[in-house]
């Protein structure tokens, strides 16, 4: 009955625990979210902008460096002016300046031959029928002394290449061409995918007309404009704002809301976008809220199980307290009628034999009077070991009186005669009474009996008993069988 309330009231535990904690759980994710959705709005967006501004700009410093520096070298200017004599120094030229800074391209193009030369020679001779050149003429006409262009590269089979493109002026300031290094599309698109699986947000880059030039999704260079895409083209006049701050704004598309943070790059005339999907900030809330749930199953379960063994234990403890004599270990009548009812129930189902045993040490009141109660406890403790000794794990040895045991044995009536006379020699080598040498040891009086299908266990005992008293009458130290 303790067990069972036990179990009830751990049952009624287990279940506040259980809703005290995904109640708090689940406040704890809802007003995560919350917060997320703030931050990430008005300070981890624009950051990221900024933090990746910033890095394309020390990505481009480099190329745009040497574009200009090109552009100024005198020997360049020099070679123009001297009405480019050798294409082969040109070649060389251009060939160390792609080698030495690891460029995909390097070219000039001559405004007085319009001819392109590149690092492996002369291309062509440009023209505005050609739709390759229009680059040219458009940069050439817009007076802009630097730009970029995406286009495909004619001297490496097509590939999409992001072009520095700079303006060559003679000493005298006339227009003398048009210089630059060229960078696989590719490369930087790749590094744009790193930021994307890095951060969890998309990042591209827009011209001045809200064309993509560079994304991590190649088939959208030149192709996608934020002017004519559903959602983001309510806004998109606003993502073109020139200011040196971000502008930070949110659109609805068929994925849902997506927060975007637009950053002006004057060097290049192009705006960096950064979007977040709004639902995919919820994956930390989200990942944080399974995380502690799972906790909460991990710590409900193990105290489900400690809780579990410890009712085991307590039971199985219970269980030995009530059915086993305190003082030698062994079992008393409870347990001793428990185990006869299933050595009959064996007996009947499988014609199995078994025996009853009784066992009384002889003169134990002489003993208990001579050496004291103590070492008399501590003799029928010794008793029992050596019995458990020598019985086997299925039978069962009980204290039936003060200095009586009594042991179920499966066996037949020769194997436990067998039995007994083991103990019996067993209990006659003891020459130790409480560490007190004796002058005589210990012995016991038997009596067995079988049983006899229909017996109950008094009937049994009670023969057992009679071939005890023939043996004490006999003399005692002795087995008698019955």
């Amino acid at each position: 009955m303790y067990i069972e309330k036990s179990k009830i009231s751990l049952s009624i535990l287990s279940i506040i625990i259980v809703i005290a904690f995904l109640s708090s759980n689940l406040f704890s994710y809802y007003t995560t979210k919350k917060t997320l959705i703030s931050e990430i709005r008005e300070s981890t967006l624009p950051l990221l902008s900024e933090n990746i501004y910033s890095e394309i700009q020390r990505s481009l410093s480099l190329p745009i460096n040497v574009s200009s520096t090109m552009a100024h070298d005198s020997f360049l200017i020099n070679w123009i002016n001297n009405g480019e004599k050798n294409p082969g120094e040109i070649r060389q030229y251009l060939n160390k300046i792609k080698s030495k800074y690891g460029f995909f391209s390097s070219f000039f193009i001559s405004a007085n031959s319009e001819t392109y030369y590149y690092y492996d020679g002369i291309l062509k001779e440009i023209s505005k029928k050609d739709p390759h050149d229009i680059w040219y003429y458009d940069f050439v006409s817009s007076g802009k002394e630097i730009d970029l262009d995406v286009d495909t590269d004619e001297a490496s089979s097509g590939i999409l290449t992001i072009f520095i493109n700079t303006r060559v002026e003679d000493f005298k300031g006339n227009f003398i061409g048009v210089t630059g290094v060229g960078i696989r599309l590719d490369r930087v698109a790749e590094k744009f995918r790193e930021k994307k699986e890095k951060y969890n947000r998309k990042v591209y880059l827009i011209d001045e007309t809200g064309t993509v030039q560079v994304h991590s999704d190649i088939s959208l260079v030149e192709k996608e404009n934020i002017f004519n895409k559903e959602g983001i083209k309510i806004i998109a006049e606003n993502l073109m704002n020139e200011s040196d701050k971000p502008v930070d704004k949110i659109y609805t598309d068929d994925s849902g809301d997506i927060m975007i943070s637009s950053r002006y790059i004057p060097e290049l005339g192009w705006h960096v976008i950064v979007e977040q999907d709004k639902s995919s900030s919820y994956n930390y809330a989200k990942k944080s809220l399974f995380i502690n749930l799972f906790i909460m199953a991990l710590i409900t379960a193990l105290l489900f199980f400690v809780s579990f063994i410890i009712l085991k234990n307590f039971k199985r403890e219970m269980e030995f307290i009530a059915g086993t004599d305190t003082l030698t270990g062994a079992a008393n009548r409870r347990k001793l009628i428990k185990q006869f009812n299933l050595f009959e129930y064996r007996a009947k189902r499988y014609k199995s034999r078994f025996c009853i045993i009784i066992i009384d040490l002889d003169d134990f009141k002489i003993i208990n009077d001579k050496y004291g109660h103590l070492a008399g406890d501590n003799l029928l403790k010794d008793i029992a070991d050596r019995i458990n000794e020598l019985i086997r794990p299925v039978d069962l040895l009980s204290r039936w009186g003060g200095d009586e045991f009594v042991i179920l044995i499966e066996a037949s009536l020769d194997e436990a005669a067998g039995t007994a006379e083991r103990i019996r020699q067993s209990c006659s080598s003891i020459s130790l009474i409480n560490n007190i040498p004796v002058s005589q040891s210990p012995t016991i009086s038997v009596g067995i009996s079988e049983y006899t299908e229909g017996e109950t266990l008094d009937q049994l005992t009670t023969k057992a008993d009679q071939a005890l008293y023939e043996s004490k009458k006999k003399g005692k130290n002795r087995i008698s069988i019955n």
